[in-house]
């Protein structure tokens, strides 16, 4: 009996990556199809097209690309989205300044977050702008935060 659960949870596996495999071959065959955008187009003042117009394109067709490759990796090797959100989700709490320690500071006046040590490094040299926007603070204006 438990033999036979496990060969249908590793049978049921199998036709899922073989499913999720499909979807991403053809979400790639959608895209090799796909022709250039050719509505998007920016223009002066005056009316005319802008010269930026193929950069403009160039880039959407990139991004497109980029985005069709990522969806086709997430599907085909689920593992590498979880890594991949993992190393996203420690450089969102990474200090921005240093990016060697955790947020653990606000600034009141800006709301952004910093290691202590960061901060308390500004404090002492007397550089008190929020290292990401410029705005003047001061110590009464540093909170300590924790992610819980």
């Amino acid at each position: 009996m438990c033999d036979d659960l496990v060969k249908q949870i590793v049978n049921e596996r199998q036709q899922r990556m073989e499913i999720q495999r499909e979807i991403a071959v053809e979400s790639v065959r959608n895209h090799e199809n796909m022709n250039e955008p050719k509505a998007v187009t920016a223009s002066t003042t005056d009316g005319s097209k802008d010269d930026n117009d193929s950069v403009l394109l160039g880039t959407i067709h990139s991004l497109t690309h980029s985005l069709t490759h990522a969806y086709s990796l997430m599907l085909t090797h689920p593992y590498l989205l979880t890594h991949s959100l993992i190393e996203t989700t420690l450089g969102m709490l990474r200090c921005s300044v240093c990016k060697d320690r955790f947020k653990s500071v606000a600034i009141t006046r800006c709301y952004h977050l910093f290691c202590k040590e960061c901060i308390d490094e500004n404090l002492r040299n007397r550089q008190r702008k929020c290292p990401a926007c410029g705005d003047k603070f001061g110590e009464n204006d540093v909170r300590t935060v924790s992610f819980t």
